[in-house]
């Protein structure tokens, strides 16, 4: 049985409660920043320099990466202190691999169960005229357009374990979706890619949606696995911080 906390005395403050409750906004606003490319991966994370960027202690501040560890996009190194995930390509190849199978099910499921409605907003999100301005305009937003298509799918299947699962995965994800998509001839074939899952979706056609979605994210696994080597895209830690 869990024992209520003693109430706090008359003219004290529960200060201890405190970095706790600023270790959630804290926590978003790094994650963003993460996600969104600002702070590159391999980037060290500062407590000092953050807990002074968000106007917080240093508290919240490590709250906040430990729970990104937790989710995979931050790493910490013994006695050398917390660093944006920066994958490898053998972690990289790791991720693909289950998304495929995932990705898959997902469509599966978002061919039954996803709206007209929804279906037509995924046109919208990645037709041709707008990926075409973003790609020479806002590489970052494009990156984070595919990120969102993906969310926008496993979020119609309802089913709330996958949802999770796909939730971290797709974050992960986004940590090297701007060097995935840029390897030579990826966004093109990418681009078509998406556009058949859409139509299978459209369809209403299971069995092709599926088909289509494992196919997309095979041919992303396929080109780096041909394409990209450690030299390509190293490894690397960033002492400086953030």
């Amino acid at each position: 049985m869990q024992i209520p906390s003693a109430p706090a005395q008359p003219g004290t403050t529960d200060t201890a409660m405190a970095p706790t409750r600023l270790s959630g906004p804290v926590y978003e606003r790094l994650k963003e920043l993460i996600l969104s490319g600002r702070i590159a991966p391999g980037v060290k994370l500062d407590e000092e320099m953050l807990s002074r960027r968000f106007g917080v202690s240093r508290t919240p501040v490590r709250e906040a990466v430990s729970k990104l560890a937790h989710e995979g996009l931050v790493q910490a190194r013994p006695r050398r202190g917390a660093y944006v995930t920066n994958c490898s390509k053998t972690e990289i190849l790791e991720l693909l691999e289950v998304r495929e199978v995932l990705e898959g099910l997902v469509a599966r499921l978002a061919a039954h169960r996803m709206s007209d409605a929804s279906v037509n907003a995924l046109r919208e999100l990645i037709n041709p005229e707008r990926v075409e301005t973003l790609r020479t305009t806002e590489p970052a937003a494009l990156a984070r357009a595919d990120q969102q298509f993906h969310e926008a799918l496993f979020r119609s299947t309802g089913n709330r374990r996958l949802i999770a699962i796909m939730s971290q995965l797709n974050d992960q994800m986004q940590l090297v979706r701007m060097k995935t998509m840029w390897l030579p001839g990826r966004l093109d074939q990418a681009m078509r890619e998406t556009y058949d899952i859409i139509d299978a979706l459209a369809r209403r056609d299971p069995d092709l949606a599926e088909a289509c979605a494992r196919r997309h994210i095979r041919a992303a696994h396929d080109m780096v696995e041909k394409s990209m080597d450690e030299a390509v895209w190293p490894v690397s830690e960033h002492e400086g911080g953030i």
